[in-house]
């Protein structure tokens, strides 16, 4: 196609060996393509490069331009050229002075050289020339490079057998020196020794040290050049006067509000004590005497002849006298304690019928009518303190309506407690019990589940309007961590009848037959014919379960081999109706 319609042009400028090309071309679609041709070997196709040669010379660079309806090309001279930049590095090879000198000026080619070694002698041309030094000393040499137009030059310090060892130093009262090297030559062929006069040593240039002492120290820096075959040594003396560091502290013991105060602080020329209530004191060990109980903060501050202070603080609790303190509540013949005495660590109840107790909340029951008094005594060992409050009580008990019951571990049921109900038992009787859970019941043997395995304070109030008579029974029951029911989640109560244990064997329900008994290996359970609803348990003297289950037929065999040779107690219970036999076990 025609160029009519196309014309490639460009402008550029340089630095150095770098050319920055701007495209100037037109195409009358505008929107050519381009390819740049930079006689090195490479090329471009954006429309604005930059490009580095790799050396200096004179370069034809082309740009070809093209469209879909024409081309056109271009070449233009771009002259390029790298910068002067003098250097060199030198060897002294031995004492003789002979020194030889490696020419790293850019670029390397086209240059001539003047070399002049400050010692007097003729200009040397030659690119990397050997020279011979009248003597050891510090010679300024320079090197001149001249060539394309350019010139350039380099001067250097020259050392010929030649090394001087020197410092200055600074320290601070705490023992820190700063070490600043002023030894010539100091280059990376230059190795540094320290000895610092303590026995500690470094490599390091212009090192910092750490004496732990004061005192005055003969400081000694080595020094070695494998460039200008040398050696040398400098010595110096350093005083060093370490301030005495301050350090406080104190030791203290207590008799009930008084602190005795022990000095461990050291060094100090003053002690102030700030006790934390207000107070303060001068003195070394003073005696400090606390008007109330509480939690203090003491603080010391020790100072040392103006070079340093410092402070200790510790934390005193002072504990008032020990103070006993109770009240009560009485629930026919049972009295519930709640403490109220405060810094103890020991108690013990008396309560006046020849029983005591060391719980903190107890709750006693009483065998007879009577007046009584109760003692609580408290004791706090760590100040030697003890205070006792008594109290007098009244208890009445009925003989008409009889609240009691005991506990009785289940040793076949994990997660079950039993109370064995021992009230009085008349048909008239009403019974209320309180689980302690915010829970009650009015059976007289009811069952009851609990959420969780702790404690609960379980009343049972028997009362009979027809006899005039209230009698209430509280304790404290539950399951804790000394036995494996805790394994469940929580626990079931279970009471039982206890009317049986001790008394004639009764025979209320028609028809049952208990046989054999004495036995060896089971009992049979008979009736007349089938009770729905009916179960038995068989009971320890101790009051312990040991069998329990459902009795679903006319005849029902008990297997009893697992049980040990003694008295046992067999309780029927069918509705309402309970009939107890006792059993012998051979």
């Amino acid at each position: 196609m025609s160029a009519q319609n196309c014309q490639a042009d460009f402008y550029f400028w340089s630095q150095n060996l770098t050319v920055q090309f701007i495209d100037s071309s037109f195409s009358s679609l505008g929107n050519h393509s381009f390819y740049w041709d930079f006689d090195d070997g490479s090329s471009d196709t954006i429309a604005n490069p930059s490009h580095t040669y790799s050396q200096s010379g004179t370069y034809f660079v082309s740009l070809l331009i093209a469209d879909s309806n024409c081309t056109d090309t271009i070449w233009k001279q771009v002259t390029v050229s790298s910068p002067c930049i003098a250097d060199y590095s030198y060897q002294v090879f031995d004492t003789t002075g002979e020194v030889g000198f490696t020419n790293l000026t850019t670029p390397s080619n086209g240059l001539t050289y003047q070399w002049d070694f400050g010692d007097g002698s003729p200009i040397d041309t030659a690119k990397s020339p050997i020279h011979y030094f009248p003597g050891p000393g510090v010679y300024l040499v320079q090197l001149i490079a001249i060539g394309n137009g350019l010139t350039c030059t380099h001067l250097d310090t020259v050392y010929v057998n030649y090394c001087k060892a020197s410092f200055v130093s600074q320290s601070d009262t705490n023992g820190v020196a700063q070490f600043i090297n002023t030894s010539l030559p100091n280059q990376f062929s230059t190795i540094f020794l320290w000895k610092f006069g303590d026995g500690d040593s470094s490599y390091t240039v212009s090192p910092s040290h750490n004496y732990s002492a004061s005192g005055v120290y003969n400081v000694k820096l080595y020094m070695a050049d494998t460039i200008s075959n040398c050696l040398a040594t400098h010595y110096d003396s350093l005083v060093i006067n370490i301030s005495p560091k301050c350090e406080a502290g104190f030791l203290y013991s207590a008799n009930k509000d008084t602190i005795s105060f022990q000095n461990t602080s050291t060094p100090f020329t003053s002690i102030f004590y700030d006790f934390g209530d207000g107070n303060s004191s001068t003195t070394e060990n003073p005696l400090h005497v606390y008007g109330q109980p509480g939690t203090y903060i003491v603080c010391q501050t020790v100072t040392y002849q103006g070079h340093c202070s410092d402070v200790y603080c510790d934390t005193i609790s002072i504990v008032g006298d020990c103070k006993s303190g109770f009240n009560f509540s009485i629930l026919g013949d049972t009295v519930q304690i709640q403490n109220t005495a405060t810094n103890y660590n020991r108690l013990v109840y008396y309560f006046g019928d020849g029983d005591s107790s060391t719980m903190e909340n107890p709750i006693h029951l009483y065998q007879n009518s009577g007046t009584y008094t109760i003692q609580q005594i408290v004791y706090n060992d760590s100040i030697a303190c003890s205070d006792t409050t008594s109290k007098t009580i009244s208890v009445t008990i009925s003989t008409s309506c009889v609240a009691k019951y005991i506990v009785a571990i289940d040793t076949t049921e994990i997660g079950t407690l039993y109370l064995v109900n021992e009230s009085s038992n008349v048909p008239s009787h009403q019974y209320l019990w309180d689980f302690g859970d915010g829970t009650t019941s009015t059976n007289r043997t009811p069952t009851h589940q609990y959420s969780e395995n702790k404690a609960y304070k379980i009343c049972l109030t028997v009362s009979d309007v027809s006899m005039n008579c209230t009698s209430t029974y509280c304790d404290s029951v539950g399951l804790d961590s000394t036995g494996n029911i805790l394994k469940s989640g929580g626990f079931k109560l279970k009471v039982l009848n206890g009317g049986f244990i001790g008394v004639e064997e009764n025979t209320t329900m028609s028809g049952l037959k208990v046989y054999p008994n004495p036995t060896a290996d089971f009992i049979e359970i008979e009736f007349n014919s089938i009770l729905t609803n009916t179960t038995y348990s068989i009971i320890g003297i101790d009051g312990s379960l040991k069998v329990e289950g459902n009795l679903s037929l006319i005849k029902n065999r008990i297997d009893l081999q697992h049980l040990s040779e003694g008295l046992y107690f067999l309780m029927i219970n069918y509705g309402n109706e309970i009939v107890t036999r006792k059993v012998i076990k051979q």
